[in-house]
This record gives structure tokens, C-alpha cells and sequence, in this order.
């Protein structure tokens, strides 16, 4: 049987990514251009999410719809709390 699963990532400014384990890059950045600030990892090795972290919103993503086409876009993408450092496995703090 072998490993899989994901890393919980936050970026400095709590923006939220998952990556695989395997394709984690020592020198990821966000796509605002922020570094990891905190990353969790999380076992799926048995079909679970064994230690995946309930993260707490910081703020709510904010939604526009544009008035010429009606199509809805989002302003600004939801950020979450970055926990403590002693939340997670494998934690950047």
C-alpha cells in the first residue's frame, strides 16, 4: 500500500490551496504572490481525509456581478485564519 494524500495550504495572506503531496514545491507561492504561511498534511491513503483542519473564515469572499454582461465574478477570494503553530501536521509557523 502506498502513501497519497494533500497538503491544506495557506498563503501568508489566508488564501486556501490544495496540493498534492507529491507535487509540493520548496519554493511555492500563492497566485497573489505570497509564500506559504501554513500547510497541513493530510492522509488519504484509505479513502479518508484523515487530519484535515476545519479552518476558520477571516473574511468572506466577495462576489460581483459585472452590470454589462451579468456574469458573476469573484472580487476578491476568501481568506482564512491561519492557525497556531502547533495546528496541523507538517506546519509552517
Amino acid at each position: 500500500m502506498s502513501f497519497e494524500g494533500y497538503y491544506q495550504v495557506l498563503c501568508e495572506n489566508g488564501h486556501l490551496h490544495f496540493v498534492d503531496v507529491y507535487d509540493f514545491p520548496d519554493n511555492w507561492i500563492c497566485s497573489c504572490g505570497k509564500k506559504v504561511a501554513w500547510k497541513n498534511m493530510v492522509d488519504q491513503t484509505n479513502n479518508e481525509d484523515e487530519g484535515a483542519i476545519n479552518l476558520e473564515v477571516e473574511q468572506e469572499a466577495v462576489i460581483c456581478i459585472c452590470e454589462k454582461c451579468k456574469v458573476e465574478h469573484i472580487a476578491k477570494e476568501v481568506r482564512y485564519k491561519i492557525p497556531k503553530k502547533d495546528v496541523g501536521r507538517h506546519f509552517i509557523g
